[in-house]
């Protein structure tokens, strides 16, 4: 009885590869912020270096001000 090898579908390798572009812009967006800087994404959400914390991932623990438009 001979085993077929499915192929690798193309999904994984793109999921694989948003979550690795999704870890870049966290870590961009960390050091922007631990920089200085002031970061707004399009929910009008501001990030800056006195309001916001991150854990050791990037990921974003608190964010104290919402602007509202």
């Amino acid at each position: 009885m001979e085993h077929k090898h499915e192929p690798i579908s193309n999904s994984i390798f793109e999921t694989y590869r948003i979550q690795e572009r999704v870890k870049e812009q966290k870590k961009a967006i960390k050091l922007l912020v631990s920089q200085g800087y002031t970061i707004s994404d399009m929910e009008g959400n501001i990030m800056s270096k006195h309001f916001t914390k991150f854990d050791d991932e990037g990921n974003l623990l608190e964010s104290g001000h919402t602007k509202t438009i």
